[in-house]
């Protein structure tokens, strides 16, 4: 009886991670992220609890902490910005954080579709400064030293959405062997930066058309319309864009519905001139370089 009790509170929790149960934490099987982590940290070596991964430095974390990076906030912010809007990414990330004095920085993080995604904050050295479980919604808070990177690690085989305060912070398309940036169904204008001796770089919005589709808007620092994407003929939409004759700096892709389809999965990548990573937040943008390319 023991041991059904504890897989009913194993399946009350992924269910509430759907959204399939009303009113979960009102149920005798409901236990918060820290106890539930607890209860399986209690259990293990049992084939009937699944094991809570992402707790420590993982292979793929290890290898983004080894890269190096410039990492700079701008001096000022482009003519291209408009408002960020709500947005989804798929499974685990990795993004790059900084913030201009020492302040708390406040990370807000919603999960959806997954009942056992965990998160970890390393500093610049790979240090774990903060690390813990996530339910359906977490806000997690720390203490930034001034310009001192940091790394947030989020592991999660669901979706996601995210909101940083107090701290400039980009978005890595390229972690844990990923090549795109994988959006989900709801989507906000994205900002990246091209490098001052960048004479061209390349740009593929992806998805599974003809059923899923997406189209895109892409803006130099001016607010020019530089492109437009549509994956409604085929599902990719590769260009090369000559940025020779162009402002350097943040530019902005927009990303949204096609004329056909509907917006589900989208994929979003650079090429090797670009460091990979994206900015969701105009006002909180974060200027990414890989030490390679300059």
């Amino acid at each position: 009886m023991e041991r059904l009790g504890d897989c009913l509170k194993v399946l009350h929790r992924d269910l509430s991670a759907f959204g399939w149960l009303s009113d979960h934490q009102k149920s005798r099987f409901y236990l918060s992220p820290e106890a539930y982590l607890r209860f399986v940290n209690a259990r293990k070596g049992s084939i009937f609890i699944p094991r809570v991964k992402g707790m420590g430095i993982t292979p793929a974390m290890k290898a983004s902490l080894k890269k190096s990076y410039l990492v700079k906030l701008p001096k000022t912010l482009p003519a291209n910005i408009t408002p960020a809007k709500k947005y989804y990414l798929r499974k685990s990330q990795h993004v790059i954080m900084r913030a201009s004095t020492e302040t708390d920085v406040i990370i807000d993080i919603a999960i959806q579709r997954s009942a056992n995604s965990t998160y970890a904050i390393c500093d610049s050295m790979g240090k774990i400064t903060s690390k813990g479980f996530l339910g359906n919604k977490k806000t997690v808070t720390f203490f930034a030293q001034g310009k001192e990177v940091y790394h947030l690690f989020i592991t999660t085989g669901g979706m996601l959405s995210l909101k940083i305060s107090n701290a400039a912070y980009a978005i890595d398309s390229r972690y844990a062997g990923k090549t795109s940036l994988h959006l989900w169904n709801k989507t906000t204008p994205l900002y990246f930066y091209v490098p001052r001796d960048s004479r061209k770089f390349s740009l593929t919005l992806n998805s599974s058309a003809p059923g899923e589709t997406a189209a895109a808007t892409l803006f130099d620092p001016e607010n020019n319309e530089v492109a437009r994407f549509e994956t409604v003929s085929s599902p990719v939409d590769d260009k090369t864009i000559d940025c020779s004759k162009r402002k350097s700096g943040l530019w902005k892709i927009s990303v949204g519905k096609a004329s056909k389809g509907i917006l589900d999965d989208v994929w979003l990548s650079t090429g090797d001139g670009l460091s990979g990573f994206f900015s969701p937040n105009p006002k909180n943008i974060l200027i990414i370089e890989n030490k390679s390319i300059k």
